[in-house]
């Protein structure tokens, strides 16, 4: 896989556009559970700015299951949430994701998401290109990734 930089200006559809020259499935969500995610908001936007692609907005709240250990995987096994999620990103060209930050970190609906799949795949986002992106309220926000 090849990763390219581009510049901070550059459309996001130009991006897309040339690297796949034809419409592609995009990805996206939010890395919050909040019913008031203002990360959510932005993703949805980010993706309606996309002419031209498929695209799929998914819901964290869709995906909660048990704060995850190694002992509730061994009782457990994988949560079909996680299963699902993974699905999810197996079908996709490309992602979006809009991290919320929580105490100068990421949310720990994201974090144990993550940890559940990585479980089934440690590469959770199976070489996907990924596009990054943060909003937060708070004067110390920064990217977290």
């Amino acid at each position: 896989m090849r990763f390219t930089r581009y510049a901070f200006y550059q459309p996001m559809e130009e991006i897309l556009l040339m690297e796949w020259g034809a419409p592609m499935k995009i990805l996206a969500f939010a890395a919050s559970n909040s019913s008031v995610s203002i990360n959510k908001k932005q993703v949805t936007y980010a993706v309606g700015l996309l002419n031209g692609v498929e695209s799929e907005v998914l819901d964290l709240n869709d995906y909660e299951m048990p704060l995850f250990s190694q002992d509730r995987e061994h009782h457990l096994g994988s949560p079909r949430q996680a299963v699902d999620f993974m699905a999810k990103i197996a079908t996709a060209d490309a992602l979006i994701t809009s991290f919320a930050e929580h105490n100068r970190s990421y949310s720990a609906a994201y974090k144990n998401l993550f940890d559940w799949c990585s479980r089934i795949q440690q590469n959770v986002f199976q070489d996907k290109p990924i596009v990054y992106i943060s909003t937060s309220p708070a004067p110390v926000a920064r990217v977290l990734c």
